[in-house]
């Protein structure tokens, strides 16, 4: 099967599928196939045959291109001698399809513009690795177009296969369904977004400004995450390409207040305390908001809603509002980030009676700026001085409730490069009211929040651990007269910090907290709100011409993580972390317990735009487990991209989750020590400790084991591949079974290597006039018999196994077959 689609016309495509008699839905199509350096004959608009179009799959490294002088040429190619042509390297297998649960197939590939004048020759190095902007001697920009072959997912839950061009010189998408016959090109004005699934790394939303079905949302399966990435930068790059460039820092203001079941004050001035216009996303947090709706108003959440939105005015719009009972959150963003505000989700947990009622309890909105991640967390917690640990069990429930985050594992404080955390959190002073008093007058803050319960909880890790907080140098909001700010005597109670904003982060982001206080002029409830200012940093997609250009400078080359020396030290079991039916002090004592001894034990490593999949280490035991040591290719050689990437890690015993902790990529040559903290559901619970090294190297590809002499072949750099992937073999002496990457090319060879990123065969041999016959005793297991050698082969599995034979058959027969036609032309 070609699973490489260059540029062709409707008519075109429709002859490759129909007339070649090999459709989409045959066995042999079951593949996306990969290629290492080749050369792509030229192909005019009116005349290609498919045996012209090279093949290519997901995962390996860079892509160049260069041109004849003469572009109708149909001479020997001519190779860019400013392009190193040696291929490169990046970790990613052929990906069968699974007809049981209908995966995608797909491809990304190059080719001259439709309608364009053709190019003599591309040189490619697997061409699926990620976009690029071709250059040629002259270092001038030359169209290109990057062709994926996806299934689009209907809202049956269907799947059809279809090809999806993007080009990013003319700026147009091109989708065309084989088994439609149809071919429909839109501009890229009319793509709004690119959204990546949250939950499965192979899934990605188009939404379109015009509508391409009823809900205005296309869906596409891809067969790895990476052809999904490499397919995320292109159109993020493209809709992007018509907006103004992001800001590199974004403004932040967010505030909490408790209003007490009064309405506030029709003008919010105060309240947001600076002049319109100078934030870039507002979050705002109430709690006990309920009253009687205002004006034209229906509802008591309608009218706080409308307050704020009248009071920001035309310059932002409402990216999300939720409530939950009288907790209620609201983000607005300035126009300036429209069309850069995307994956909004939003979520409720009730911490209340029986955990069901939503008195107390959290909401929070997630969302991504650019490619930032951002949650905003609104919460309200247990009250009363001595229920400690009931707030403390409120946090923790309220973190694995939610549900919001790139993972599925819970645990939101790690699913984001900034979470924001705000609210009545109801933590007090331990402190006599007397004394209380006496040390707010002479100004003492130090003093009372040496004695505040927050601070003492987060520091002990039974709570917001991780979590940081501005200094506190002003009185505690709480809890003050109605209409001025002296402190109630109405049950006496101490007055307390209970309305906190705190924030945490990735390692290595920026973040300045430019203010953070209270806003005393606002009189109508007992509490007073809480405001705070920041600048965080605002990340980008991976350029794509930056890739290039990487690419271009160390061909063959890639960045590697070596982790060693990987051990974990825990403090509680998963199974004691929010039980059913077990009390707040019970969960807490728990925690700080002596380690304990795990049984198959487990770290799993997770980047959703760095490696494919996730990376996970043999089981292990005892109160220490270790590890081996553990190495991960990255997608890609863009060193600024990588700096700012993060590798989640996931420790499970027996299956199940014990406790997460993120590290930041940093590249350097040398290993550095790894520290990571654990927490499950936001309490600390362990450490991962080892050492990390994330370095580049050149040339990764060399062999470690000798070439088998006498069996090479030299191939021709024009072939073309038409299956590759991982099999099992049987060593020549049959002693031993070694996994081997193999490709098989149109030209009626067949090649294997040490792996999959390797430049030179391990052996490369004729299949024309061969046998392949299947080998019962033997699981999944075939044989290829050719003149001199049978091969003992074993696939992973069944369907895996008929599609390497059913391919292995079709392309010795074409061959057979012309060589009995030239043959009986020469007699």
């Amino acid at each position: 099967m070609v699973d490489y689609i260059s540029s062709m016309s409707s008519q075109q495509l429709d002859d490759y599928y129909h007339d070649s008699k090999r459709p989409l839905s045959s066995s042999s199509s079951n593949w996306v196939s990969c290629n290492r350096s080749r050369t792509l004959p030229s192909m005019n608009s009116t005349n290609s045959s498919s045996s012209d179009l090279i093949r290519s799959s997901a995962g390996n490294a860079g892509l160049n291109c260069s041109t004849d002088t003469n572009p109708d040429s149909n001479s020997t190619p001519v190779v860019n001698p400013l392009i190193n042509s040696s291929p490169g390297v990046m970790n990613a297998a052929a990906v069968k399809r699974n007809r049981s649960d209908r995966r995608g197939i797909g491809t990304l590939g190059i080719s001259g513009a439709v309608g364009s004048k053709p190019h003599s020759v591309i040189q490619t190095e697997d061409v699926c690795n990620s976009p690029r902007a071709w250059v040629n001697a002259n270092q001038k920009v030359k169209k290109a177009n990057y062709s994926f072959k996806v299934e689009k997912i209907n809202r049956s839950r269907n799947t059809l296969n279809k090809v999806i061009e993007i080009d990013l010189i003319e700026k147009w998408i091109r989708s065309y369904h084989p088994s439609k016959q149809k071919t429909v090109q839109r501009s890229a004005n009319d793509l709004i977004r690119a959204t990546r699934s949250v939950v499965n790394h192979k899934k990605l939303k188009l939404h379109w400004r015009t509508s391409v079905s009823k809900s205005g949302v296309e869906r596409l399966l891809f067969p790895s995450s990476e052809l999904r990435e490499r397919f995320y930068e292109l159109t993020t790059f493209l809709s992007n390409s018509r907006l103004p460039p992001p800001p590199p820092n974004l403004s932040i203001f967010t505030a909490t207040w408790n209003l007490g079941s009064a309405p506030p004050p029709a003008d919010l001035s105060t309240l947001f305390n600076t002049e319109k216009n100078q934030y870039d996303l507002i979050a705002v947090a109430v709690q006990e908001c309920e009253y009687n709706a205002r004006g034209e108003y229906t509802s008591c959440e309608m009218d706080w809603f409308g307050t704020v939105n009248d009071h920001l005015g035309d310059a932002y719009f409402k990216v999300e509002g939720i409530s939950l009972l009288q907790m209620r959150l609201g983000v607005w963003a300035h126009k300036r980030l429209g069309g850069r505000i995307k994956n909004v989700k939003s979520a409720t947990k009730a911490t209340g009676i029986g955990n069901v009622y939503g008195n107390k309890g959290g909401v929070g909105i997630s969302l991504e700026c650019c490619e930032t991640t951002i949650c905003f967390v609104g919460s309200h917690l247990a009250a009363r001085e001595e229920r400690v640990f009931a707030r403390n069990a409120n946090f923790a429930a309220i973190v694995d409730g939610l549900g919001l985050g790139r993972h599925s594992n819970g645990d939101i404080t790690h699913g984001f490069h900034y979470l924001f955390w705000m609210g009545d959190l109801n933590y007090r002073i331990e402190l006599a009211r007397d004394e209380t008093l006496r040390k707010i007058t002479e100004r003492d803050w130090a003093a009372l929040k040496a004695s505040d319960q927050l601070e003492r909880e987060k520091g002990r890790g039974n709570c917001f651990y991780g979590f940081e907080e501005g200094s506190i140098d002003f009185a505690p909001t709480y809890r003050y007269n109605r209409g001025d700010r002296t402190y109630s005597e109405e049950k006496m109670r101490t007055p307390s910090y209970c309305d906190r904003i705190l924030w945490k982060k990735f390692p290595g982001l920026h973040l300045k907290l430019h203010k953070y206080g209270p806003i005393d002029d606002l009189t109508s409830s007992d509490h007073s709100p809480v405001y705070a200012v920041f600048e965080i940093e605002n990340l980008n997609i991976n350029d794509p011409r930056q890739e290039t250009l990487a690419r271009e400078a160390s061909p063959g080359s890639a960045y590697i993580i070596k982790l060693s020396n990987l051990c974990a030290k825990l403090q509680a079991p998963v199974d004691v972390l929010l039980p059913a039916g077990s009390s707040p002090t019970a969960l807490m004592n728990n925690v700080h317990s002596a380690r304990f001894e795990v049984k198959n034990c487990s770290v799993t490593l997770k980047s959703i735009s760095l490696f494919e999949g996730e990376a996970t280490t043999e089981q292990s035991w005892g109160t220490i487990p270790r590890w081996i040591d553990k190495k991960v290719m990255v997608f890609t050689v863009n060193r600024n991209f990588i700096e700012k990437q993060y590798i989640l890690f996931v420790v499970k015993e027996e299956g199940k989750v014990w406790g997460q902790g993120v590290i930041g990529i940093f590249p350097g040559a040398d290993k550095r020590k790894l520290e990571v903290p654990l927490t499950r559901a936001g309490i600390r619970v362990g450490v991962i400790e080892g050492q990390i090294e994330v370095a580049f190297e050149e040339k990764i590809n060399v062999q470690t084991e000798d070439m088998e002499e006498g069996k090479s072949q030299l191939v021709n750099p024009g072939s073309s591949v038409a299956k590759q992937g991982f099999l099992m073999k049987q060593g020549a002496k049959r002693k031993s079974w070694k996994r081997r990457w193999f490709v098989l090319y149109t030209q009626g060879k067949l090649s294997y290597f040490t792996n999959q990123a390797a430049a030179k065969p391990l052996s490369t041999f004729s299949i024309v006039g061969c046998t392949v016959q299947e080998e019962s005793s033997r699981k999944h297991g075939f044989n290829i018999i050719t003149n001199d050698r049978i091969f003992y082969i074993s696939a992973d599995n069944e369907i895996e196994k008929q599609g390497w034979i059913d391919e292995l058959q079709a392309v010795c027969y074409r061959h057979t077959s012309r060589l009995s036609s030239a043959r009986g032309t020469i007699a």
